[in-house]
């Protein structure tokens, strides 16, 4: 068989499972999947000078939303902003822009996981303002060459960052997640 007459419909997650591209099956959705897929998930496409991981941009983002005094709603909100690039793989902001039915299949994809989660859509503006800020914040302090001129930013508020393994970016991802959660009880 040719590699490229082959075709396949579904993603394998860390746990096993076979998820449809395009028609995903909520119930195969594990956050052990999303936790573990974006601690090895790289920011900026892994141009930083040490990995951060996109579980551990997700868990500073809820933390920011906490420490903000957001409800444990948004607080979760936060922690998932990114939950389907477990599953689709990060794309640079530049590319996505290019590629009009990739950002649809994301949306889709972040829809189903959120609802899953008992969340409401769309996505707070509260989360997206707090998901600029850190993103922001990694670029100037994790890119070799980051400054407000080079990424054409305006000053934000400093957050100093300390990148995280793999393995505790995950574990801090799920405890969040359970904390999260069972406030939302």
């Amino acid at each position: 068989m040719n590699r490229h007459s082959y075709k396949r419909d579904w993603l394998p997650t860390y746990t096993g499972e076979k998820i449809k591209t395009l028609r995903p099956d909520p119930e195969k959705i594990h956050i052990i999947d999303i936790a573990h897929h974006l601690s090895l998930l790289s920011r900026f496409c892994g141009a930083t000078s040490k990995l951060c991981s996109v579980a551990q941009h997700s868990v500073i983002v809820s933390d920011m939303l906490k420490y903000k005094g957001c409800e444990s709603s948004t607080i979760l909100w936060g922690l998932l902003h990114d939950a389907a690039e477990a599953y689709l793989g990060d794309i640079r902001m530049e590319v996505k822009q290019l590629l009009p039915g990739f950002r649809k299949l994301e949306d889709h994809w972040l829809k189903i996981i959120i609802t899953k989660y008992n969340l409401t859509w769309p996505e707070p503006e509260v989360v997206k303002e707090m998901d600029w800020i850190v993103g922001n914040n990694e670029a100037l302090s994790l890119y070799p060459h980051g400054s407000l001129e080079f990424f054409n930013i305006q000053d934000v508020r400093r957050i100093y960052l300390t990148p995280w393994t793999s393995e505790h970016a995950e574990k801090v991802f799920l405890d969040r997640f359970t904390t999260a959660s069972f406030r939302m009880l």
